[in-house]
């Protein structure tokens, strides 16, 4: 099983208020343009029409990517990878959002649910909530709240147990602007592993319980999320921006032992 085409009849093209999706040779071009107004903005192409999730290891995405623009003015967030579509998008009923990609959120953004310190930036991230989990710590919702004004309960305390119930593992690359990189998602029935340029950067145990869509995105999105009850998001203003994308490919992998 490979697929390679972008513009098969399974893909989906979202480009709302100055968003674009170019061809490109052997790939695409996710651009936002400079736009004087703050309105959502998405460059986005994903394989989940008509609520069909198609993947499930063991499974391997390949492909080369770059960001174009000036890193200090590049605003939103981007990525690519597999995504269960938890809002809609035409499936039947809702979910907990379940992920594996290559995910970047602008410094805007302060996500203290990921870990090694990282709270924005380019992250290689497992991202699989735990209903029961998330239902047991509800009640205790306000406490965290109390207890996360310390620096040191937060960290020791509130974090771990927010990471643990939102199913996070998530690890810091370095990105080369302007320039190809290659990523690869290995997703085996007993783990995952992420690699940039031919070298691991996450393996992790932290797995989907269910098929997953395939998602390329760009957007002007920003997001803080902390366990000190600082739950909130919003638009950015943005210059021209892209996101391009080549010789992606998937295809079956041997569910081969560590």
């Amino acid at each position: 099983m490979t697929f390679r085409s972008f513009w098969g009849r399974r893909w989906h093209a979202w480009t709302p208020n100055n968003a674009e999706i170019q061809p490109l040779a052997a790939g695409v071009r996710l651009a936002l343009t400079q736009y004087d107004r703050i309105v959502y903005s998405d460059a986005q192409l994903d394989d989940y029409v008509a609520g069909d999730l198609r993947w499930q290891a063991p499974v391997r995405l390949q492909l080369e990517a770059q960001f174009c623009g000036d890193p200090e003015h590049f605003v939103g967030t981007a990525g690519f990878g597999w995504w269960n579509d938890p809002a809609g998008t035409g499936l039947r009923r809702l979910r907990l959002p379940q992920a594996l990609w290559f995910f970047y959120a602008s410094a805007a953004s302060n996500l203290e649910l990921t870990a090694n310190g990282a709270s924005n930036g380019w992250l290689a991230m497992s991202f699989v909530p735990r209903l029961a989990l998330c239902l047991a710590l509800l009640p205790l919702a306000p406490l965290a709240v109390v207890l996360s004004q310390n620096s040191w309960l937060r960290q020791r305390c509130c974090l771990p147990l927010l990471q643990l119930a939102l199913g996070v593992r998530s690890q810091p690359i370095q990105l080369a602007w302007n320039a190809w990189q290659h990523y690869q998602i290995d997703w085996y029935a007993d783990r995952v592993e992420f690699w940039l340029d031919q070298q691991l950067v996450l393996k992790t145990r932290n797995l989907p319980t269910s098929k997953l869509g395939l998602i390329l995105w760009l957007d002007n999105q920003y997001a803080q999320i902390s366990p000190r009850g600082i739950v909130r998001g919003g638009l950015l203003a943005h210059q021209s921006q892209a996101l391009e994308i080549r010789n992606l490919s998937i295809s079956a992998l041997r569910n081969a032992a560590i």
